[in-house]
């Protein structure tokens, strides 16, 4: 959805908008919880106003202002649990609130200082920041292609970000879950040699089999995922998207999704391994499953069927040959059903199980579909 033109559109409602919403020219006016939908947000040369007593950034939605101008009104709180990419701050008259899986993408400049400020929000008269903005920290923070790791942030009263960059490199984790199920929390990870460390931004998480885990993973920006879970086991991740800036690599295993847009980046599932959709959809914005690689490995949707009308998977290709399975239907299908991909890569993708395969507008490449189960 687009807005051009000087006057003012107002969005209220329970609005299930899961593609972009752009704001051009002139105001765009969310007045309700729901009136920015789930999918992204841009603005780029107009006003968007959230104006409307309670009005929602959710998790896995991301808010770009490259011009233009944000701003939260007098009487109105602006709940923040998705990411926010901002070119300038946030006027801010009314109270804006942040959960755990809040992200700020700051434009860190290589070259600068050690410590680098960012202001984000421009406090008016009676504008406020919750309790909420004193409790966020580092992993609340991406600064392209830099580690994070060790820095020193502070979040100000005034609305902004001060920065103090520490040289480390991001490492290779491996969860231990000793101390919770959270992603967070101390104790649960260690180094390859075994050394008890916490996790920051861009560092890689390595899950081991075989016992099955489901871990809280609000919040989470890694550089590479990596799933051994072992025949039978299962990894699984709550609260709130898990994005892996390298990619997720399912070795052997199961990656099994537990709410839409669960993950983000793309995906390889190797021999041994599976994605399980699970009834969900991997990117129903633009914010998910970004690209799946199946190298010997399975795709399946083990729970509900989804919706053909959903935006679930865009893009898969073969580098060795693979199955597709399960028991509830699913399909390639893309935003407005745009064009998707199956790229065989002169491989054999197999179907199987008793479910429907919908493919959707979608380009198919040499090789072979081969069809033993299902539809």
């Amino acid at each position: 959805l687009v807005k051009t033109g000087e006057g003012t559109l107002t969005l209220s409602g329970a609005n299930t908008l899961t593609g972009t919403l752009e704001v051009r020219e002139g105001t765009l006016a969310a007045v309700s919880a729901g009136a920015l939908g789930v999918g992204n947000v841009v603005v780029d040369g107009g006003t968007l106003e959230i104006s409307g007593g309670t009005v929602n950034l959710v998790s896995g939605q991301r808010l770009t202002l490259e011009s233009g101008e944000v701003s939260v009104a007098s009487g109105t709180n602006f709940v923040v649990a998705g990411t926010l990419e901002l070119g300038s701050a946030i006027d801010v008259a009314g109270s804006v609130s942040f959960s755990d899986s809040v992200r700020f993408v700051l434009d860190w400049d290589l070259d600068g200082e050690a410590t680098q400020t960012f202001d984000l929000f421009a406090l008016g008269t009676g504008g406020t920041l919750d309790a909420s903005w004193e409790t966020l920290g580092v992993n609340n923070i991406l600064v392209e292609s830099t580690s994070l790791r060790g820095a020193d942030v502070d979040f100000n009263t005034d609305g902004s970000v001060s920065v103090t960059l520490d040289a480390a490199k991001p490492i290779k984790l491996i969860w231990t879950g000793k101390a919770s199920d959270v992603w967070f929390d101390e104790g649960n990870w260690v180094t390859e040699d075994g050394k008890t460390e916490s996790f920051y931004a861009r560092d890689s998480a390595v899950f081991n089999g075989p016992a099955s885990v489901e871990v809280s993973g609000a919040g989470v920006s890694a550089g590479t995922v990596e799933i051994n879970a072992g025949e039978g086991g299962t990894v699984s991740f709550s609260g709130g998207q898990v994005m892996a800036e390298e990619g997720f690599t399912v070795n052997s295993g199961t990656l099994k999704l537990t709410a839409n847009d669960n993950i983000a980046g793309d995906v390889t599932v190797n021999a041994g391994g599976v994605l399980d959709l699970n009834g969900q959809s991997a990117d129903i914005s633009e914010n998910g499953l970004e690209k799946l690689t199946l190298n010997g490995g399975s795709l399946l949707n083990n729970g509900g069927s989804v919706e053909a009308s959903y935006a679930q998977i865009t893009s898969v290709a073969l580098t060795a040959d693979s199955t597709f399975g399960g028991t509830g239907d699913f399909g390639i299908i893309a935003r407005g059903y745009a064009a998707t991909s199956l790229d065989l890569g002169s491989h054999t993708l197999t179907k199987q199980g008793a479910n429907t395969l919908h493919l959707v507008n979608t380009s198919v490449t040499a090789g072979t579909l081969a069809v033993t189960a299902g539809t």
